[in-house]
């Protein structure tokens, strides 16, 4: 039987949450998967596909993400079913910042090669930005802290599962 990774790095728990949800969503399709954090990743031998998640830092990908890419880039090879980023300000924020993450994502996407479309979650943040910060990114005063959306997860885990 084939079984699925799903591994993240998360710093303030929505990464973790979606990949979570992921592996629910998988096990509820009857996958077997393990839901494991980049850091605890020992081995992708056992594995016959991987889905990788990191938050977007500075509008790219974080650096553990792209270290633990880099690192396994041959265990990685041909077994990358999807990739999904999570940045808070990717669906609200200026176009200017959704272009250079684009870039970012991009980047990734013709490295790992996923076998599905990369998905970008909204996210969630600790406090509300300072008004510098909101105006630089474009993001209204009154944006809920917590935008992870579930229903979005769901989703995707559709057409992943196809």
């Amino acid at each position: 039987m084939e079984k699925i990774l799903v591994t993240y790095y998360s710093k303030t728990g929505s990464t973790k949450e979606i990949a979570e949800r992921i592996g629910k969503n998988l096990s509820e399709k009857g996958l077997e998967n393990d839901v494991i954090g980049m850091t605890d990743v020992k081995d992708l031998e056992n594995y016959s596909k991987v889905i990788l998640g990191t938050p977007i830092y500075g509008m790219k990908m974080s650096p553990d993400f792209m270290k633990f890419v880099t690192e396994n880039a041959e265990g990685l090879k041909d077994k990358v079913l999807g990739v999904f980023p999570v940045a808070y300000i990717y669906y609200d924020g200026r176009k200017f910042w959704r272009k250079m993450m684009n870039k970012s994502i991009a980047k990734i996407e013709k490295t790992m090669n996923p076998e599905k479309p990369t998905k970008v979650f909204a996210g969630r943040v600790p406090e509300k930005m300072p008004a510098i910060m909101r105006i630089l990114f474009g993001i209204n005063k009154d944006k809920p802290l917590d935008m992870v959306n579930l229903e979005e997860v769901d989703k995707w885990c559709e057409e992943l599962t196809k």
